[in-house]
C-alpha cells in the first residue's frame, strides 16, 4: 500500500485559527508594558500566551499534512465542509454576546446567554440540560464574582 500527503482541512483550519488568535492576542498585548520575567507587566502574560497559542497552531497546521493511504480517496476530492465551522462560530458569538450584554443585561442574563448560544453549537444538546446548566452557571457566577469577590458587576438588568 502506498502513501501520499493530503491536507486535512479541519486540522489545518484549526491550526490557522490558533495562529490568528495567538497573533491577535500578542499584538494587543504589546501595547501594554511587558516588564521582565521577574516583574511582569500587564502585557507579559497575554503576549506569552499569544505566542504559545501561535506555536501550537503551527504544530497543528503541520500535522494536517500527515501521510495517508492512497486508498483514502473519498475525502481528498470532497469540497470544504463549512458546517465544521458552525461550532466555532457559535461559541465565538456567545463570547461576543457576553461582552455586549454584561453592561446592559447584567451578569446573570449574560452568563445564561453564553450557555444558551454555545449550546446551539452541539446538535445533540437537550434544552432542559442547557437551561439547567445556564441557570446553575448564572447563580454560581453571581455568587462568586458579584458577592464573593465583590466585583462591581450589575447582577440583573433591573
Amino acid at each position: 500500500m502506498s502513501f501520499r500527503r493530503r491536507l486535512d482541512q479541519r486540522e489545518f483550519m484549526a491550526g490557522a485559527a490558533f495562529v490568528l488568535f495567538g497573533i491577535s492576542f500578542s499584538l494587543v498585548a504589546v501595547n501594554y508594558p511587558l516588564g521582565t520575567a521577574m516583574r511582569m507587566g500587564p502585557g507579559y502574560f497575554p503576549a506569552l500566551l499569544g505566542l504559545l497559542l501561535s506555536c501550537i497552531g503551527v504544530l497543528i497546521g503541520i500535522s494536517a499534512l500527515r501521510r495517508r493511504p492512497i486508498t483514502d480517496r473519498s475525502a481528498s476530492n470532497a469540497p470544504f465542509n463549512w458546517s465544521c465551522l458552525r461550532p466555532a462560530l457559535l461559541i465565538s458569538a456567545s463570547v461576543l454576546l457576553f461582552a455586549a450584554a454584561i453592561e446592559s443585561a447584567g451578569l446573570a442574563l449574560a452568563t445564561f446567554g453564553v450557555v444558551a448560544v454555545s449550546g446551539l453549537a452541539n446538535r445533540e444538546a437537550r434544552w432542559p440540560a442547557v437551561s439547567a446548566s445556564g441557570i446553575a452557571l448564572s447563580v454560581m457566577s453571581v455568587g462568586i464574582f458579584a458577592y464573593g469577590l465583590r466585583l462591581p458587576f450589575r447582577v440583573a438588568p433591573f
